[in-house]
C-alpha cells in the first residue's frame, strides 16, 4: 500500500513539472482478449493522460471506467468483475529513464528503447517492461507506440476472480488471463504558460 500512495504522489509531482503530455485524441491504448482458447478481439480505453518530465520522469493514467468493448454489457462486466471499478478505478505507470538521447532526435528520426517501470492495477503494484519506438515531431513532441505487446497476467494482478466470473456470465469454455496490451500515443510539448 506505501508503494502505491508513494506512486500516486509522484503522478501529481511529474504532471507539476512535466515538458510533455499525452494528446489523447492522437493516442489510442488498446489491450486484447482471448476467449475459446483462439478468439482475439481488440478493446480500448477512452479516457487516459500522461506526463513526462524533461528529467525523463514519465507518468501515465487510466481511467479504468472508459473501458469500450464496443458492447456495453461487457463493459459493465469488466468494470464491475474484473477492475473492480468501485475500488480501483485507475491504472498507473510510473518510470525514469534518460530523456537526452531522445530530445537529441532529429524531426522524423526514430529510436527505440526499453522502459522499465513500476505499474500499478488492481491494488498491486509490479514491475513493467515496455518495448517502444519513438519520433521526434516538428512540434518539439515525439509520438510513441510499442513495438511488441506487453502482457498483464490479471493472475498476478489478483483479477483471476473477476476473469473467472465474465468466463461464467458469458458460458465461455475459456478466457485468457493473459492480457497482451499496445499504444500508440501522441506526446506534445507544455508551453510555459501551460505550466503556469
Amino acid at each position: 500500500m506505501k508503494k502505491i500512495l508513494l506512486a500516486l504522489g509522484l503522478v501529481a509531482s511529474f504532471t507539476s513539472n512535466a515538458a510533455w503530455q499525452v494528446k489523447a485524441e492522437q493516442s489510442e491504448i488498446n489491450f486484447l482478449s482471448v476467449k475459446k482458447e483462439h478468439i482475439f478481439e481488440t478493446h480500448l480505453f477512452d479516457r487516459f493522460s500522461g506526463v513526462l518530465s524533461s528529467q525523463g520522469q514519465l507518468a501515465v493514467e487510466v481511467d479504468l471506467t472508459s473501458v469500450n468493448t464496443m458492447i456495453p454489457i461487457r463493459n459493465e462486466r469488466l468494470q464491475e468483475f474484473v477492475f473492480e471499478t468501485t475500488k480501483f478505478a485507475k491504472a498507473e505507470f510510473i518510470a525514469q529513464f534518460d530523456i537526452a538521447s531522445f530530445e537529441a532526435l532529429s524531426v522524423g528520426e526514430s529510436k527505440r528503447a526499453k522502459i522499465t517501470g513500476e505499474f500499478n492495477f488492481h491494488g498491486q503494484q509490479r514491475p513493467l517492461e515496455l518495448s517502444i519506438v519513438a519520433t521526434k515531431t516538428s512540434d518539439g513532441g515525439f509520438l510513441v507506440s510499442t513495438t511488441e505487446p506487453f502482457i498483464i497476467d490479471t493472475k498476478k494482478y489478483g483479477a483471476q476472480a473477476g476473469v473467472d466470473k465474465l468466463k461464467e456470465l458469458a458460458s465461455l469454455p475459456s478466457i485468457s488471463y493473459a492480457v497482451p496490451v499496445l499504444f500508440t500515443v501522441k506526446l506534445d510539448p507544455v508551453s510555459a504558460q501551460e505550466k503556469q
